[in-house]
């Protein structure tokens, strides 16, 4: 799942609402596993403590695997974080409650409605 498209308006100050409604999305949300070490960062491709963790969840009545990766910076904050998840048939449900919630919450904008003709 990319949240970039979800997340254009979406700042660094909102990040404990982003979190949010990430967990009230998720249903059951557990970590299973977790691996450390160093790896590069697609911001600026430099060597960074990283951290993956896995997780399963539920979503809509769907079993969702997914995977957690950070990069923290010098001083353990986080610098990067993508989200990770399977199977394909959740992605956009899953992508379509997450941008519904952070709409709600007044961090996102509403995507524009479509014209049928």
């Amino acid at each position: 799942m990319k949240l970039t498209p979800l997340l254009e308006d979406v700042d660094g100050a909102h990040a404990p609402g982003l979190f949010g409604v990430l967990l009230r999305t998720f249903e059951d949300f557990r970590y299973i596993g977790d691996h450390t070490g160093t790896a590069r960062t697609s911001t600026d491709d430099t060597a960074a403590p990283s951290a993956v963790l896995l997780f399963r969840a539920r979503a809509g009545g769907k079993e969702i695997h997914g995977v957690d990766l950070l990069h923290f910076d010098e001083d353990g904050r986080i610098k990067e974080f993508t989200v990770m998840v399977r199977p394909r048939s959740t992605v956009h449900a899953l992508g379509d409650a997450v941008l519904a919630g952070l709409v709600e919450e007044g961090l996102a904008s509403a995507p524009a409605r479509r014209q049928v003709y």
